[in-house]
């Protein structure tokens, strides 16, 4: 399924989450949800399409985000020393404070 995202499979992607089946199995135990949040800028299926974010700016797709919500993550599935949905906040949090992304690159960033 990584090699999928790499070469920007998404549909392939999302009719198998659709239908609920499992898309990985991190030999280190870390949620797909994890993974999704994290790493989308690496792999273009697992942002959103580029028409609704600026030039060069990558946002992870909400449409894979909530169908691994439905389909069961766990946000708050532990993993290493936090949590999917503490890092989120603290990307958040560094967002807020970054003086290097104007105001409306981080409403839109923190929005989304």
């Amino acid at each position: 399924m990584a090699l999928a995202a790499e070469f920007n499979l998404k549909r392939y992607i999302m009719s198998k989450l659709e239908v609920g089946v499992p898309l990985f199995t991190p030999a280190d135990g870390r949620p797909i949800l994890d993974f999704v949040v994290k790493d989308f800028p690496t792999y273009l299926s697992l942002c959103e399409p580029s028409i609704t974010a600026p030039k060069g700016l990558a946002l992870p797709s909400l449409r894979i985000i909530e169908t691994l919500l439905e389909r069961g993550e766990d946000p708050n599935a532990q993993y290493k020393d936090s949590t999917t949905w503490t890092r989120v906040l603290d990307e958040a949090s560094k967002i807020g404070k970054n003086r290097m992304i104007n105001d409306d690159q981080k409403k839109l960033l923190l929005t989304h």
